[in-house]
């Protein structure tokens, strides 16, 4: 199974099969293709790449459209955003949804950042 990482800026040292999201419209095209991920990271703020700001929460909406008939499969949700109220409401959302959630400093995965 693979890795999804789903973070604008971050390059995490993550053993295994990772692909990174740093898009809503990329994190979603992911999650509608493969529906069972061994771990996924989540950042909270996604910046302005595609033109105005995004978030996490369209990705976080798309997961809770998809738990009444076609649950996505996940081993471990990581939440690695700095974003501290950002943080607890993802906590919250996924705790809810039934999902084995951890709340990760990302620093020591740490393997770079991209010039955006």
């Amino acid at each position: 199974m693979t890795k999804l990482i789903i973070d604008d800026l971050r390059i995490l040292n993550i053993p295994g099969e990772v692909v990174y999201a740093r898009t809503v419209g990329a994190a979603l095209a992911y999650l509608q293709t493969d529906s069972s991920w061994e771990e996924i990271y989540l950042d909270h703020d996604l910046g302005f790449k595609t033109g105005r700001y995004e978030d996490i929460w369209d990705v976080i909406e798309y997961f809770e459209t998809r738990m009444v008939e076609n649950p996505i499969k996940v081993g471990q949700i990581f939440i690695i955003t700095a974003n501290p109220v950002g943080r607890q409401k993802m906590k919250l959302v996924f705790d809810k949804m039934g999902y084995p959630t951890t709340v990760l400093d990302p620093n020591p995965l740490l393997g770079g950042i991209l010039p955006w």
